[in-house]
């Protein structure tokens, strides 16, 4: 099995464009990195007017593709027995404006999704507020026992942050990247703990770049993290750079896992979507204080990862 668990079909919504669409994924495109890739499933999220475009894709295709709609006006209609689950993004969206994760509107939202489907959270760095980070998670988790989330890029893209060349003749860019790295450590390391506190929360881990990308030197010294995590490529939104085969080698070559894992990794991310249902009893017996998190943390000896203030915690329990 080859699990793509973030991959784009038909069109992606831009950034800057008027028309707010980019990244154009044909049936050919799909069937192409598929076949070059040997992917056997995929999570293919879509937007609401290539509907069509995926059910052909779906027809045409040999892997199995797991329907997820793109959500951003909140306007969307989720069809249950054809979409698995849906996705949220703060920023990039079909109507300029960012979408918090728990406000009213998203809270409504997804009061009218059925038990058990899955719902995509994009974060990457700060996500503008801390509302749409690992700490949001944490409030809708809670909230909605019944519902499954996973954390896209597992807190934070961490493409661009690497500790910076101390010989470097920019102070203030040597500055940015030293606080960029401290940010994306916090997001990446409070998606992990997220995943492994709460039963119905999993992470996503595009993308994995390099050894010295933060990512991958979290995940080397939390193992564990891979239990809660699935490998997702963001194509095509990541462009040519990466591939599910490229993540996975990542893993291979700088956490010595082999191909046996990678199958176990792919094989629980896929039980997770499609056969795993959460038991609200198991979160109703559960108390998580922020004692408890401090203990967990200075136990693990892992608070180096985390500078943040008890006041943000308190905040958002």
């Amino acid at each position: 099995m080859r699990f793509d668990a973030h991959f784009h079909l038909g069109t992606v919504y831009d950034l800057n464009r008027k028309n707010r669409r980019r990244n154009y994924h044909s049936i050919g495109d799909v069937i192409d990195y598929f076949d070059k890739n040997k992917v056997t499933h995929c999570v293919g999220i879509y937007i609401p007017s290539d509907k069509d475009l995926v059910k052909q894709i779906i027809d045409r295709n040999k892997a199995e593709i797991l329907p997820f709609l793109w959500v951003s006006t909140l306007e969307e209609k989720f069809e249950p027995g054809f979409d698995i689950g849906i996705k949220l993004h703060p920023f990039r969206n079909h109507k300029f404006g960012k979408l918090d994760f728990l406000s009213e509107p998203v809270i409504n939202y997804l009061k009218k999704l059925p038990d058990y489907t899955n719902v995509i959270l994009h974060t990457q760095e700060l996500s503008f507020t801390m509302k749409n980070s690992f700490f949001a998670v944490m409030k809708l988790a809670q909230k909605f026992p019944k519902l499954k989330f996973i954390i896209n890029h597992m807190g934070s893209t961490g493409e661009k942050a690497k500790l910076p060349d101390y010989r470097a003749q920019n102070y203030h860019k040597m500055l940015d990247m030293f606080q960029k790295y401290v940010i994306d450590s916090v997001l990446v390391y409070g998606a992990g703990m997220t995943a492994l506190m709460f039963d119905n929360v999993y992470c996503e881990s595009s993308t994995l770049v390099s050894i010295l990308e933060l990512k991958i030197k979290i995940l080397s010294e939390n193992p564990y993290f891979l239990k809660k995590m699935m490998i997702g490529s963001d194509k095509p939104i990541i462009g040519h750079r990466k591939s599910i085969r490229q993540e996975e080698s990542m893993l291979k070559k700088f956490l010595g896992l082999s191909d046996d894992d990678i199958e176990q990794i792919h094989q629980r991310a896929y039980d997770y979507i499609i056969n795993y249902k959460p038991d609200p009893q198991e979160y109703l017996s559960r108390k998580y204080s922020i004692d408890w998190l401090d203990s967990l943390l200075v136990q693990e000896k892992k608070w180096k990862y985390i500078p943040i203030k008890r006041r943000f915690l308190e905040d958002y329990f």
